[in-house]
């Protein structure tokens, strides 16, 4: 079946006067002296109007104007769509100088296509001599109704009205997200006035799934004269489209340029040997491209063979072929990435979908495969795909959800060995091996700093303390680290004079609570489960005593989603503290924010709490 993509998104919102007929390249004099927008002096730019109609005759317009009012604004200038022609797409930038509206039209050499399959591109525009103060308008059309309309964005909207006439040539189906309100002006036509900025909270996983919008799940769309598809209406049925498309599932029958290589391996290995053998081939002897695809490039084998290089989808549905072809039981898992929004499982679009991975079944069970990041290992998914659940493709009109976050889990233990002296600076010997989502997260930052010495300079920065040696060793084939160094802690002790104040907790992970707001309007995100377990051993000379230690806690949240918990104690003159924070559940809906607030504040009160030294005399 050919799959229909023809939604538009557009990065940018709504603003100014709530205008409700606005004509497209007409600006007045007082949307371009605009300097800030009244209602939110903090907006970088505001949507001043934004319109969509769709016609009887399967014709759907939208007319967009956005103000820009700071430097980080003119990002909005850079529009990404998705539609059939860009030919149905006109725009104008206005700019005020000396007193004159100056109007600058788009230029085609400015528009840049970039083929997603089957002739359907993404239009990517970049508006000319945008600058603080323009105001861009822009008009586009398109057959058939977008999969989304929003009437929210991370800037704030003035006006913003849809007008959808029902029609035979296209069936749909709406559904409403976000807590926005929404006016009903008629049958099928809304609008909505004075939206204030969706606010990007910290650990969220991305902001269009909260924004207030309608979803849309088309039925079928016929165009009169040109064709007719029946749309799918359920994640079985994709299923059964992707398998049957000649560049997913008909790549995954076929093990391409590699099939001489495959007869080969298939006779001598085992079946751990094959799933080894495949993957490392792809992921070391491929690159990826930077492109997230669902389906692979034109000319992919040619382009994996000749070029070593190929998109997600060129790497990881070859890598499901290869394996198809040795026997091992492997099957597609689609997804969104967290910066393209979560599925919805009522509202079956292939257009959130722009990901997929390979999914091996095993006598020791499920693992998950990505062979487009070289510091992946099989098990081993990137934060990026870690966004709630994907669809794991069975068969032809099969299915399941899978989750996606319960696989991998962020893991570091650390072993820290304090010596207290009498005549000099504490000092401290550290050794901690971080593993899986962790050492994806290190090996990144260790790779900007190319050496050990180097990063022992950002350690100490980030510690604030000496840090005077540091070792790391690298397995990157468990993608784990083992890092150990020694630091000087002057800077994490204060001497009272007869007493002395002592930070145990100096190379913890917590810094500070990530969540500041007074409320929450959408549900935490933590992204990964989570495991840090941390010994601290303290060992004093003879001229000091423990004054006060504080008291052991476990505390944990409702179902131990979030686990804390730190134990004191003493033999002679050794101290030990063992301490672990665990992450098991990793969304939690907004109503929960005051308990997580809390519970992370108490946590930051608890290990910033230091020990008390008494010196004898």
């Amino acid at each position: 079946m050919r799959l229909i993509f023809h939604l538009l998104v557009i990065v940018s919102p709504l603003i100014l006067s709530a205008q409700k007929n606005v004509k497209f390249g007409d600006v007045s004099l007082a949307e371009l002296q605009l300097q800030v927008y009244d209602q939110d002096s903090s907006a970088s730019a505001v949507v001043l109007y934004d319109k969509g109609e769709f016609k009887t005759n399967g014709e759907f317009t939208r007319h967009r104007r956005i103000k820009i009012l700071t430097n980080a604004g003119k990002s909005y200038a850079n529009l990404a769509l998705n539609i059939p022609s860009k030919g149905n797409i006109s725009a104008f930038v206005f700019n005020l100088e000396n007193g004159q509206i100056v109007k600058e039209k788009l230029n085609n050499s400015s528009i840049y296509s970039e083929e997603i399959f089957d002739g359907f591109h993404i239009y990517k525009i970049f508006l000319p001599n945008v600058k603080v103060g323009s105001v861009i308008d822009i008009r586009y059309m398109h057959y058939g109704i977008p999969f989304e309309w929003r009437f929210q964005e991370t800037i704030p909207v003035v006006y913003n009205e849809l007008k959808l006439e029902r029609t035979q040539y296209v069936i749909f189906e709406k559904q409403q997200r976000g807590f926005g309100e929404i006016e009903k002006i008629a049958e099928n036509h809304y609008k909505a006035e004075n939206v204030p900025a969706f606010v990007i909270e910290p650990n969220v996983s991305h902001y269009s799934n909260y924004i207030t919008k309608f979803e849309f799940q088309l039925t079928k769309i016929t165009v009169p004269g040109y064709f007719y598809e029946n749309i799918s209406t359920s994640w079985p049925s994709i299923s059964e489209e992707l398998m049957e498309h000649y560049r997913f599932g008909q790549i995954i029958e076929n093990s391409g340029y590699l099939k001489d290589s495959i007869k080969i391996w298939n006779k001598k290995l085992t079946e751990d040997e094959k799933i080894h053998k495949a993957y490392y081939h792809m992921r070391d002897e491929i690159s990826w491209n930077n492109q997230n695809r669902l389906f692979v490039s034109q000319f992919q084998n040619k382009k994996l063979k000749n070029e070593k290089q190929g998109s997600s989808a060129d790497i990881n549905l070859t890598l499901i072929a290869m394996l198809k072809a040795m026997d091992v039981e492997v099957y597609p898992v689609i997804l969104s990435t967290r910066e393209n929004g979560l599925l919805n499982p009522l509202i079956p679009n292939l257009w959130k979908v722009n990901y997929v991975l390979a999914y091996v079944i095993t006598d020791k069970g499920g693992i998950y495969l990505d062979a487009s990041d070289k510091n992946l290992v099989p098990g081993l998914i990137p934060q990026k795909c870690l966004n709630g659940n994907g669809w794991l493709i069975l068969g032809s009109n099969d299915g399941q959800w899978v989750s996606l976050n319960s696989s991998n889990v962020a893991e570091t233990y650390q072993m820290v060995n304090i010596f207290m002296t009498d005549v000099q600076s504490p000092v401290a010997e550290v050794s901690q091996k971080i593993s899986s989502l962790k050492y994806l997260e290190w090996i990144k930052r260790y790779k900007e700093f190319e050496s050990d010495d180097r990063f022992r300079i950002h350690l100490k920065d980030k510690f604030q303390v000496d840090v005077e040696s540091y070792q790391s060793k690298i397995k990157p084939e468990k993608a784990i680290v083992t890092e150990v160094f020694n630091a000087d802690l002057d800077e994490a002790i204060i001497d009272l004079g007869q007493e002395l104040l002592l930070d145990p907790f100096v190379f913890c992970g917590f810094a500070s609570n990530p969540f500041k707001s007074v409320d929450r309007t959408a549900p935490i995100d933590l992204v990964s489960k989570l495991r840090e377990r941390s010994t601290i051993n303290i060992t004093l000379p003879d001229n000091l005593i423990v004054g006060e230690l504080p008291k052991s806690e476990a505390i944990s949240t409702l179902n131990k989603g979030i686990v804390f918990v730190v134990n004191y104690s003493q033999l002679g003159n050794k101290l030990q503290i063992q301490y672990t924070f665990e992450i098991n559940e990793t969304v939690f809906p907004q109503e929960d924010y005051q308990t997580l607030k809390n519970f992370y504040s108490h946590i930051i009160d608890k290990i910033e709490q230091p020990i008390r030294f008494v010196k004898k005399t």
